[in-house]
């Protein structure tokens, strides 16, 4: 019987641990004070406009250029020049307690 229970035990522990939730409402990208910091409200770096914490756009933009094709890496174009530049793809992104990477 306690075999059974410790086997229940670890179903119910494993499911609550891989049903986590691994994204987060926000990623920071410049935090200097709370009037001046910069966020990355979705999951991928290049699908939308960078904004303020309050939600107020302050767009950052990026752009490189490789083997003479430009790529997009951050941030949202304005308007339709979008039609030339090529999305960037992100592999993974990882946050921790003073920094925010991309890859």
């Amino acid at each position: 019987m306690k075999k059974i229970w410790l086997s229940i035990i670890a179903i119910q522990l494993f499911t609550f641990a891989t049903s986590q939730v691994k994204r987060m409402p926000s990623y920071p990208l410049i935090t200097h004070d709370p009037y001046f910091s910069v966020w990355s409200p979705s999951d991928a770096l290049n699908a939308s406009s960078t904004v303020h914490w309050t939600g107020k756009q302050h767009a950052l933009i990026g752009i490189i250029s490789v083997d003479g094709k430009p790529y997009k890496f951050l941030g949202e174009l304005p308007g339709d020049t979008t039609h030339s530049i090529l999305n960037a793809t992100q592999l993974s992104v990882d946050v921790t307690s003073t920094q925010t990477k991309y890859q």
